[in-house]
């Protein structure tokens, strides 16, 4: 099974089981651009997400769910991974 299409899965399981208030923050052309992803006989495991699953989540929380506090700090660790990247880089 492609890896992506299971994460997708995943991730669309997981958003539709998001309370509507916050399900309604995601626009509508994210979920779609999901669902046209999913793998339709992959049944996720609410338990056990994969690794690509999580990042696709982690993106999409940083994007349009959490507070502008929290991407402060998003943005800050970021920063840091990518100074980090760049000396090992150069």
């Amino acid at each position: 099974m492609d890896e992506y299409k299971k994460a997708f899965t995943e991730v669309y399981y997981f958003v539709n089981q998001l309370r509507e208030e916050l399900r309604n923050e995601i626009p509508d052309e994210v979920i779609d651009n999901i669902a046209k992803r999913i793998d339709k006989s992959y049944i996720p495991n609410r338990s056990n997400m994969s690794q690509i699953g999580k990042a696709i989540l982690s993106v999409i929380y940083s994007e349009y769910l959490c507070s502008d506090s929290e991407k402060k700090k998003w943005n800050e660790i970021d920063e840091l991974y990518l100074k980090n990247f760049q000396k090992h880089v150069e």
